[in-house]
């Protein structure tokens, strides 16, 4: 029911497809980085350990400054169109200079997309409301990340590039719902 509410409506099945597409680049980014692009097991660590450096620094520094700017909505959706983008990008990486600056890009972009949601959520509702709408949230996040992984085994069946791609598209209906 609270898909069809005016108010919050959008920003849930941003979160639930969000939450999908994502699931689906973490099914697909470590098979590809070893079978696709042949990385080292070390190689795979130091860009993991650069998202996470992307995305504290992120948080800390950029995301306030960006969304004083620019506001809330069209920062998420500034953020997902990056973030379809890199979906992309990662699709149609061949070496590891190109992966790697798109997964730079994800990072940051990846960074805003959560914060933004539940800030959007905690506006979009009363006060009385505000553990409820973020419970239903981490549902519909959890659904998400339960689907994905079963699309992507479907999807890379075909191309280890597949789940990318299929990501991609899902993120584009999340660019929608955000305008």
């Amino acid at each position: 029911s609270h898909l069809f509410d005016d108010r919050v409506g959008k920003t849930l099945l941003i979160s639930l497809f969000c939450s999908f597409a994502f699931s689906l680049l973490i099914y697909a980014y470590q098979p590809y980085s070893v079978k696709g692009l042949h990385l080292s097991v070390q190689t795979i660590s130091i860009i993991f350990s650069m998202i996470g450096i992307i995305g504290f620094v992120c948080q800390i520094f950029v995301i306030p400054k960006i969304v004083k700017k620019f506001g809330e909505r069209a920062s998420l959706m500034y953020a997902l169109s990056l973030l379809t983008i890199t979906f992309f990008g990662f699709g149609i990486s061949t070496t590891l200079f190109m992966f790697t600056i798109v997964t730079a890009i994800f990072a940051v972009a990846n960074s805003f997309v959560n914060p933004l949601i539940q800030t959007l959520l905690s506006k979009e509702v009363d006060v009385k409301s505000q553990g409820t709408i973020q419970g239903v949230n981490s549902s519909y996040m959890s659904v998400g990340m339960i689907v994905g992984p079963i699309l992507g085994g479907a999807v890379a069946s075909f191309s280890i590039r597949m789940p990318f791609i299929v990501g991609g598209l899902i993120a584009v209906v999340c660019v929608y719902f955000a305008m």
